[in-house]
């Protein structure tokens, strides 16, 4: 039976998609913790759950507070509209989908109450997404640079001795203080080329911290550990804090809206507000990535 293997060079291909999937997924995960945890509720029942609705609102932009008739009980799900809307686009009925699938249907004003993640009622998954693969794009740039100060080398040879130059390489790769030339290989037939590459390994991790700071600022959480205080002037300090507080009141005011909608259709006392461990939350992550970098406050 003939083997079937990959080649190395395939393997080495297959091992570093697998390592930028797991980088791309930390970001993601990271920030999608860091947005579901934004605000704190209040006055909910032991049948409702606040962990599923904020999974909701940044899933899918979008989730319901109803009363199950048959039990008479109040619950929180994943909103699915039916067809028919009215004319500001809101759905005159619609679904609640369950995590483990079951639908309840025949929702309404009368016994239901849509809750909307945003103004725009858009998910929060795909800032997360995007942010996740620049911040990734960033960091694997800076260490592609750092590699290259290294070995920024071009090498050409013949066909036939591609093999002998890749153990070359390895040994140079590996640090080994001496490197004996093969038998077979014919110096005269070996070029190589030095890229001369700049190292920018710095400017990108400056890069980087940006766009960590852009998406917080986005998410509606204050970020002041990014940069030393004397970077900033008054005036940027004022502007990053007033587009933060604006994106965070955005989606801080439809949720109270819905929640008071809730209190006078149920007759409870549900209360949301932002969640300001999230800010200390998001320091210390912030600390963690960059490893104390001493550009971070």
């Amino acid at each position: 039976m003939a083997r079937c293997a990959n080649p190395p060079l395939q393997n080495e291909f297959v091992e570093q998609a697998r390592e930028n999937t797991f980088t791309w997924a930390m970001y993601r995960n990271i920030l999608y913790e860091l947005a579901v945890n934004r605000f704190k509720y209040g006055g909910f029942t032991d049948t409702m759950n606040a962990r599923m609705l904020e999974l909701n609102l940044n899933g899918y932009g979008a989730a319901t507070i109803f009363r199950e008739d048959g039990a008479g009980l109040i619950m929180n799900g994943q909103l699915a509209y039916d067809l028919r809307l009215d004319y500001y686009g809101n759905p005159i009925s619609w679904r609640a989908i369950m995590y483990n699938g079951v639908n309840f249907s025949g929702l309404s004003s009368q016994n239901a109450v849509l809750v909307y993640n945003n103004r725009l009622r858009t998910s929060t998954f795909p800032l997360v997404s995007m942010y996740a693969q620049k911040l990734w794009d960033a960091q694997a740039s800076a260490d592609t640079n750092v590699h290259l100060q290294k070995y920024p080398l071009l090498v050409k040879a013949p066909k036939a001795a591609i093999k002998s130059m890749k153990t070359v390489m390895q040994k140079y790769i590996g640090n080994e203080p001496i490197i004996y030339g093969l038998e077979n290989l014919d110096i005269e037939q070996v070029q190589v080329l030095d890229l001369k590459v700049p190292f920018i390994a710095p400017e990108l991790l400056e890069y980087k911290k940006n766009l960590w700071n852009e998406a917080l600022i986005f998410l509606g959480i204050a970020n002041n550990y990014t940069e030393k205080s004397e970077r900033l002037n008054i005036p940027e300090t004022n502007q990053t804090q007033g587009a933060t507080n604006a994106y965070r009141e955005t989606a801080l005011r439809e949720r109270q809206y819905a929640l008071e909608k809730a209190n006078k259709l149920f007759g409870l006392n549900l209360t949301v507000e932002f969640n300001v461990e999230v800010e200390q939350m998001a320091a210390e992550v912030t600390k963690a990535i960059f490893r104390g970098d001493d550009t971070i406050g």
